[in-house]
């Protein structure tokens, strides 16, 4: 009786720790403490162009992850939108806000379908490797299946990975896919943990 005791001990004191304090496990494993602040500086100093101290439309244009992160749903989670004076372009203040609500969550899951010229494409790798203004966040990936769809897991060999901006490279061990969909992709995404609509449906990747 003494040893059922014990051992019930042990077991209630390490499922916290397997399985997160919530008891759902995905918000809990992340290795990376991002700081909206310092984040949303680097995106400043990379996406300001000409220094007004906001990030307009337009260059945000140049990274397709901070438009998804700019879209959300703005209609129907107000609290949550990136522009929240409405000006039509982003201040510091506004990436620091919404971040701050983004990584309050430790981890998001992200799926995707390919295709190799219209059809499904398999053994695919699709690796989520974060922005530069990301920090020491480590990159994600998963492998397709016979139909095309992956999802990412990240380091830990758990299923998604940190919340926060990504580009997206696609690699395939048989197929000479082009270098604009890998090494000089333009594709990225928000993983943004306010957005319950952010993966309704799955984004498909045509590759060449």
């Amino acid at each position: 009786m003494k040893q059922s005791s014990c051992f019930l001990t042990v077991l209630f004191f390490y499922l916290p720790l397997l399985f997160g304090c919530d008891g759902g496990g995905e918000k809990s494993f992340s290795k990376v403490a991002l700081d909206p602040a310092v984040v949303a500086e680097a995106i400043m100093a990379e996406y300001d162009a000409d220094g007004d101290g906001e990030v307009s439309r337009s260059e945000l244009k140049k990274c397709k992850g901070l438009q998804m992160l700019a879209a959300g749903q703005e209609e129907l989670q107000p609290q949550y939108r990136l522009d929240q004076d409405g000006n039509g372009s982003i201040s510091q203040k506004e990436f620091t806000d919404k971040l701050t609500a983004c990584f309050a969550d430790k981890r998001q899951s992200f799926s995707c379908a390919v295709k190799y010229r219209g059809k499904p494409l398999k053994g695919a790798i699709v690796t989520l490797v974060p922005e530069s203004f990301m920090g020491d966040v480590q990159s994600a990936s998963g492998e397709t299946d016979k139909d095309g769809n992956c999802s990412v897991t990240g380091d830990d060999g758990l299923l998604g990975t940190v919340p926060g901006i990504y580009r997206v490279e696609i690699t395939h061990p048989d197929h000479d896919i082009k270098a604009k969909y890998n090494t000089e992709t333009t594709e990225s995404v928000a993983l943004d943990t306010t957005n319950p609509y952010a993966q309704v449906g799955t984004i498909t990747y045509n590759v060449k």
